[in-house]
């Protein structure tokens, strides 16, 4: 939120400057995110002119050419379209060289010599909007000034800046001039500075009678209090400078004298407020009620349940969301002040999409004591400005808000705070802070705390306002800390994940963290195999409106992310749950996601150029498997919804992972060019497989061992896999390994036939192997697997 500092001071008298107001503002838990020097007029080099001549161009009827005195004997001849001129009238002249603003798109223009049909023009002759403010009309002087005299000297333009601070969204009763005027009154005071308070005064508001204007409340649980008045005979113009001024400190662009009153005051007091042309109102009637049916405004479709403003025959406006729009020839205007449910506006701004800054406001919670006032500031603002007469001021307040009351004790107080403060300082904090003590006894106080402190509500909240005020800062820190170690258990899942991660980190992963809500639109990906997505009843965004069924889109998230920023070798992993509904059961997974993608070394001389595979993948996966001691692993190649070839592996009935190549309809929808690898690992049945194995180390056999190669030709469609379990299925304890070393085809084999060259590693911890015993145990694995796939010696 932006705070103009000038602005700031209308409302703190003390001598503070904008620096300190910073540091204690962000002293205080509300963080200054920049404080920059503004300057809402080109007035630089910009100087008092009087013309003192002006005759017709001779090659233009849409032209004079004007000789203007700027002081010091000076005189240019100007060019200007304008046909109000006169000789004697004052004007601001911006020179040769002078910045301003030529158009209206705000950006500045240094001005140069202009040629206008053959006659030349020294200088430009500056409408409002040229130095900055509203109106396109030449800007004529009125004063008793010399020529020449510097625009700066009478405009009175002080030093100003604009304070951006970042404030959480329960502490809406700091997101208004005043608001921050009142956070720092308190902290000032409890300070000892100099300090006083001053809220504009609305005791001189008078306004008239008006017949035959009905105002009612249908629905008093979401529309709790509205007020309004009729302004008659308003004349829309452009607004006072100073109004253009405060609003252009803070980034709004002024629009007209009404407009820009209801938004000062809404930035003044952080209330906003709804202008109505009366001409729109049918049947001078204004009703607060719920939509029973959809119907289509002119703006939007509006919904059952909607909360709308309507009139005798339409709706006029949707409650707490848009903002006011009147025409330039408007004459009468209802100006509303209402306090709306901040729940329901909550609902309509996310059922129509639409973000207001009134309904940024309205959704956190006003100040339902604060309606009337602001009523009655703004409609006096219009008055003064824009003239009329204010009739039928009207307030309905049906239920009272009450105020938060609690019991504060001191005990509590001293206790989370870890220092004791006086009573004394905690009574007057809380008066600074407007809250009242209702019964004060030994240990405690009952208090009642103001409307405008929608965010405070549990004893909590008031001692966290009383540290605030007493500053964060004079809470001393122990030199001393204590705590206690914490040893972890080695049968623990904690220790598995810990242990993993460690392992993964080793070879180069990094962990990713994704928020468990992500896009619906992943589901689409998922179908028709995708389990019911769990969506969100109130999302924030379309980004996370529904729970996460895998991993394996926000780890793509963060590949697309790092591609786009020039990093090529990517290997991450990231431990999570994933959410599915069954029917009408919800179940929760946790899983370990693995992903590769890019470069496998970075380029390096020594290093030969080479990009992750589907095997540099599967080898992370062994490493972790053997790492655990999980042996007897079944492999098979299945169809998967998301992966290209996916290799899944189960420990007996259990799944245990899948990877594969991601399918480039997937890699595509995130802008990835490259092939990207991922594994999907089931947690919870992993731990639970490790906790029945132990793992044991054995020595190093002391005996040698002897390795045979074998040649054979087998089946196409005959798997490693299958091959390597069948060799394991015959029991031979003496091969100790299984190697496959090269892989043939050609049109030199016979058809739907390929090579496989296998390594054996054979051993006996307890004697020295003969060669018989070797031939004869390759001569019974050849036996066994021509009996059983056909596989023969390739000669």
């Amino acid at each position: 939120m932006k705070i103009s500092y000038d602005w700031l001071i209308q409302y703190l008298d003390s001598e503070i400057s904008h620096k300190d107001i910073c540091e204690i503002l962000t002293e205080s838990g509300l963080e200054v995110e920049s404080c920059q020097e503004i300057n809402n007029l080109i007035i630089e080099r910009v100087v008092l002119g009087e013309i003192l001549d002006f005759q017709a161009h001779p090659y233009s009827v849409n032209f004079n050419i004007l000789q203007v005195d700027i002081g010091k004997d000076h005189i240019l001849q100007i060019i200007c379209g304008d046909t109000n001129i006169s000789k004697g009238k004052k004007v601001i002249i911006a020179p040769i060289g002078a910045d301003i603003f030529l158009d209206n798109t705000g950006k500045k223009k240094q001005l140069e010599i202009i040629n206008i049909h053959g006659i030349f023009s020294y200088g430009f002759i500056c409408s409002y909007k040229n130095i900055g403010l509203q109106d396109n009309n030449i800007l004529y002087i009125y004063n008793g000034k010399l020529p020449g005299t510097p625009a700066k000297d009478f405009f009175k333009i002080r030093k100003d800046y604009c304070i951006e601070i970042e404030i959480t969204p329960n502490r809406v009763d700091t997101m208004s001039h005043w608001g921050i005027a009142r956070e720092l009154y308190a902290i000032l005071k409890r300070r000892r500075y100099a300090a006083l308070l001053h809220k504009p005064s609305v005791e001189n508001f008078q306004s008239k009678n008006l017949k035959n204007f009905l105002i009612s409340i249908n629905e008093t649980d979401k529309c709790k209090r509205y007020s309004g008045c009729i302004i008659s005979g308003v004349k829309i113009a452009t607004s006072p400078i100073w109004i253009q001024h405060r609003l252009r400190s803070i980034g709004l662009h002024p629009n007209n004298n009404v407009i820009d009153i209801i938004n000062f005051v809404m930035h003044e007091f952080g209330h906003p407020l709804n202008v109505f042309d009366v001409e729109d109102i049918d049947g001078k009637e204004i009703h607060i009620k719920t939509l029973q049916e959809n119907n289509r405004n002119a703006k939007l479709i509006l919904k059952n349940k909607d909360l709308i403003i309507c009139d005798a025959k339409k709706t006029i406006g949707l409650a707490g969301i848009f903002e006011s729009k009147i025409k330039g020839t408007t004459k009468d205007i209802f100006v509303e002040s209402a306090y709306f449910e901040p729940v329901n506006i909550r609902k309509s701004i996310k059922k129509h999409d639409i973000n207001t800054y009134s309904s940024f406001l309205f959704q956190r919670g006003v100040d339902p004591e604060q309606i009337v006032y602001v009523l009655k500031r703004a409609a006096a603002l219009i008055k003064e400005i824009a003239g009329g007469e204010i009739y039928a001021t009207t307030d309905i307040y049906p239920r009272h808000i009450p105020h938060f009351k609690t019991i504060l004790r001191y005990k509590q107080i001293h206790f989370l705070l870890g220092k004791e403060i006086s009573k004394q300082s905690i009574k007057k904090i809380l008066f600074l802070l407007e809250i009242d003590i209702l019964i004060e006894n030994k240990h405690s106080l009952n208090v009642s705390v103001p409307s405008y402190r929608v965010d405070v509500y549990r004893e909590i909240d008031l001692i966290e306002d009383i540290l605030r005020i007493y500053g964060y800062n004079h809470i001393k820190i122990p030199k001393t800390f204590y705590y206690s170690t914490n040893i972890e258990k080695k049968n623990t899942f904690q220790y598995f994940e810990n242990n993993t991660s460690t392992l993964l980190n080793a070879q180069g992963f990094y962990e990713v963290v994704n928020l468990s809500l992500t896009k619906y639109e992943y589901s689409k990906f998922l179908e028709p195999t995708a389990l019911s997505t769990i969506k969100l009843l109130n999302p924030l965004s379309k980004e996370i409106e529904v729970l996460r069924e895998s991993l394996l889109f926000g780890l793509l998230e963060r590949i697309s992310y790092n591609i786009k920023r020039k990093n090529l070798k990517l290997k991450f992993f990231e431990w999570g749950k994933t959410y599915e509904k069954i029917e009408k059961k919800y179940n929760e997974k946790y899983y370990l996601g693995l992903m590769i993608s890019g470069k496998e070394h970075k380029d390096h001389w020594l290093y030969t150029t080479g990009i992750f595979s589907f095997f540099y993948l599967k080898g992370v996966i062994e490493g972790i498997l053997t790492k655990y001691g999980i042996r007897n692993i079944q492999q098979k190649i299945k169809e998967d919804i998301l992966l290209e070839h996916a290799l899944w592996l189960y420990h007996k009935d259990d799944t245990i992972l899948r990877m594969g190549r991601i399918k480039n309809k997937v890699i595509e929808y995130f802008d990835i060019k490259q092939d990207v690898f991922y594994a999907e690992i089931y947690c919870t049945i992993v731990f639970k497989i490790i906790q029945d194995y132990s793992i044991r180390f054995e020595p190093i056999s002391q005996l040698p061992g002897a390795r045979r190669d074998l040649a054979i030709l087998l089946d196409k469609r005959i798997s490693f896999e299958e091959l390597y379990q069948k060799i394991k299925s015959t029991r031979e304890e003496i091969i100790k390994d299984i190697q496959l070393f090269d892989v043939y085809e050609s049109n030199n084999l016979q058809r739907e036939t390929k090579s496989y060259a296998l390594s054996f590693y054979l051993e006996d911890k307890n004697k020295n192997l003969t060669e018989a015993e070797i031939v004869k145990t390759i001569e019974n694995l050849q036996k066994t697997l021509s009996k059983s796939l056909g596989i023969n010696l390739r000669k």
